[in-house]
């Protein structure tokens, strides 16, 4: 879909012996790209454009990195220029990505993963299991005071739950997750 069109017009004048005036007109027109977004998942970025991606870090382009995804190495400003054929190009806004832990528990009933960890007092939990059940997650702080509270019946498969408020305080905090017999714990940093 072309939005925005550069006009590129070129007048020749040509004079002839006899004092007769030519002129001639070319006229081609050349797709600009959308000025790129850059979204952030866990540790991918992604850029709203699907082709003609190039990365870069701290101003610094990233060599061959030209997908529209973008697994994050480590914290910095990041930035997308896209570039057509046609050589016109956009650029995005920079980007600061934190690079985050996700925290892995496996166990032989399932597999649950935190992440972003730092974060901001809002994560995510995504749950995997082959059998249903129900799942008791309780957050708490250092000093052992429950924050927050909440029960979920897992289906059998993949599962996003979102979880945390933002208004928590700076500090370290523990998500207790409990599963029939099992109770396991995990340290959480909200910054």
């Amino acid at each position: 879909m072309k939005k925005n069109i550069l006009l590129l017009a070129l007048n020749f004048i040509f004079l002839l012996a006899s004092a007769q005036r030519i002129t001639l007109a070319i006229h081609q027109e050349y797709a600009i790209p959308d000025i790129p977004i850059i979204t952030q998942l866990s540790d991918t970025l992604k850029s709203s454009s699907p082709i003609g991606n190039q990365w870069f870090k701290d101003g610094v382009e990233l060599l061959g990195e030209n997908k529209q995804k973008l697994v994050v190495e480590g914290s910095g400003n990041y930035k997308v220029n896209v570039t057509y054929d046609s050589g016109c190009s956009s650029e995005s806004a920079s980007f600061n990505a934190i690079k985050t832990d996700v925290t892995t528990i496996q166990t032989s009933e399932f597999t649950c993963k935190i992440f972003p960890n730092p974060n901001n007092g809002r994560f995510t939990i995504e749950l995997e299991s082959d059998k249903s059940g129900m799942f008791e997650f309780e957050l708490f702080s250092s000093g052992g005071e429950t924050i927050l509270k909440q029960r979920i019946e897992h289906i059998s498969g993949a599962q996003q739950i979102p979880f945390g408020k933002a208004a928590l305080a700076k500090g370290v905090y523990y998500l207790q997750i409990s599963y029939g017999t099992n109770v396991l714990s995990r340290k959480i940093i909200v910054n």
